[in-house]
């Protein structure tokens, strides 16, 4: 799915998918400020969404704002020191910020 459009982009906006929907607009402006569809409602948005011809998939529906970033994984460190300090020495040295041991 593309991050630039959300569930709510693809039906044009908060008030035309509540329209569309036929629920109150705060509903959908609700779902779009906490980023999530109740499940109850999931089904219905999906099928409606296919009902009107646009591109909406499962994955928009679960994830209406778009698939969320995942961590970046830290680099480890073979110092021996570096275990006790957890992952913010490792972070420190691999920016070259550590101090000596």
């Amino acid at each position: 799915m593309s991050s630039q459009h959300t569930i709510f982009d693809l039906f044009g906006g908060i008030r035309p998918m509540a329209r569309a929907l036929k629920v109150p607009a705060s509903n959908v402006s609700s779902w779009k400020r906490v980023g999530r569809i109740p499940a109850e409602n999931q089904p219905h948005v999906l099928e409606r969404g296919q009902e009107l011809g646009l591109p909406v998939t499962a994955e928009h529906v679960v994830y209406p704002l778009g698939l969320p970033i995942r961590p970046v994984a830290t680099k480890a460190v073979g110092r021996s020191g570096s275990a006790r300090y957890g992952n913010s020495r490792a972070i420190l040295d691999t920016c070259g910020a550590g101090a000596p041991t």
